[in-house]
């Protein structure tokens, strides 16, 4: 295996051996400092819309003295010449805070898909890899005897209010169904699904 010195710093600083946590800890790290920068140039760029504000009332004053007053006009000049310049670095800026926030949704996305990469490599998709592999074994002790494959589904909400409980695990029910039946069909294989409500006080 070639060696991964950075890959070993992050292993280390993220807490996990797996690659996956190790990859979108970088790229939450990568967010959370874009976030900070968008911060900060978004405290600058306002600064300087402010002062390119007050400079336009400034030239203003300048030009009301009149084309005769050399030092006024000379002045004014000056200060449309820095306008110009800093309104052209507020454009930039304006752009870097649409290229920083794109890059920020674009780390998101990455982080999905590498969560996404990840449970497909489970065999039973689960996000803990501890009941990962434990489930694996189970499953693989069964296949052994030839026999089916049973399981337990436990789904807990928590603040869902009263009245929208029924619909919510009627809509969860329909939907996970479709997508059991769209995956189950094609292998020829059956299922037998018995779903009950149970309300949990707490």
């Amino acid at each position: 295996m070639a060696d991964t010195p950075n890959i070993k710093e992050l292993r280390k600083a993220c807490g996990s051996d797996e690659l996956s946590h190790v990859f979108t800890f970088l790229q939450s790290q990568d967010i959370t400092e874009d976030e900070g920068f968008l911060i900060r140039m978004g405290d600058d760029s306002t600064q300087l819309r402010a002062k390119l504000d007050k400079r336009n009332d400034t030239i203003d004053e300048a030009f009301s003295f009149g084309p005769d007053n050399e030092v006024a006009k000379a002045g004014e000049d000056c200060l449309v010449e820095s306008q110009v310049r800093d309104h052209r670095r507020l454009d930039l800026m304006a752009q870097l805070l649409l290229l920083t926030h794109e890059g920020i949704e674009e780390k998101k996305a990455h982080i999905e898909k590498i969560k996404a990469i990840q449970a497909q490599k489970r065999v039973r998709r689960c996000p803990d890899p501890e009941y990962a592999r434990k489930m694996i074994v189970a499953i693989d002790a069964v296949r052994v005897r030839g026999d089916s494959v049973g399981g337990v589904v436990t789904c807990i909400v928590r603040n869902l209010p009263e009245d929208l409980v029924h619909q919510f695990l009627t809509n969860l029910k329909l939907n996970w169904l479709r997508q059991l039946y769209q995956y189950l069909q094609p292998r020829a294989l059956s299922l037998a699904v018995d779903l009950q409500d149970k309300q949990v006080m707490g």
